[in-house]
């Protein structure tokens, strides 16, 4: 369990996003996702706490502040990582209209948060002397799947 700053307690298992990729890899659908090479900036929920914790009262720190992993990841490594951290085998990519489909009318979302990506880096908080506990995608999972 971690505390928010509120002094709430936060469960780490609590990630949408995460939960609904493990569902789909869990039923074996945990290829990468139309060509695999759009880019997924991530960050630990752990880490996530600490850098909001980081950069309050920092008055180095001003303006918008990327808080994510050091190192985004290809969808594609993002999903073998993932199925390597739940046991499961490899999977087929799910061609874009598969997606596209699937987005709108069972997720009710817009299926290019899934075909497109951002490659965001976490400069402010790296160049102000923040340290991730967990900088790498398949450790991060390993830390959030059990």
């Amino acid at each position: 369990m971690l505390i928010n700053l509120s002094g709430e307690l936060v469960d780490k298992r609590q990630t949408p996003a995460l939960n609904r990729l493990v569902t789909m890899t869990k039923m074996f659908l945990g290829g990468s996702v139309a060509s695999g090479r759009q880019w997924v900036s991530w960050v630990h929920i752990a880490d996530f706490i600490a850098a909001i914790n980081f950069i309050v009262g920092k008055d180095a720190i001003s303006g918008p502040v990327h808080i994510t992993s050091p190192n985004p990841v290809r969808n594609t490594q993002l999903m073998a990582a993932l199925r390597k951290v739940l046991k499961m085998p490899w999977s087929p990519p799910t061609p874009e209209l598969v997606v596209r489909l699937g987005a709108r009318f069972i997720f009710r979302t817009d299926p290019l948060l899934a075909l497109t990506g951002r490659r965001a880096l976490p400069r402010k908080l790296t160049k102000a002397g923040f340290k991730f506990s967990q900088p790498e995608i398949t450790n991060a999972l390993s830390d959030l799947c059990k």
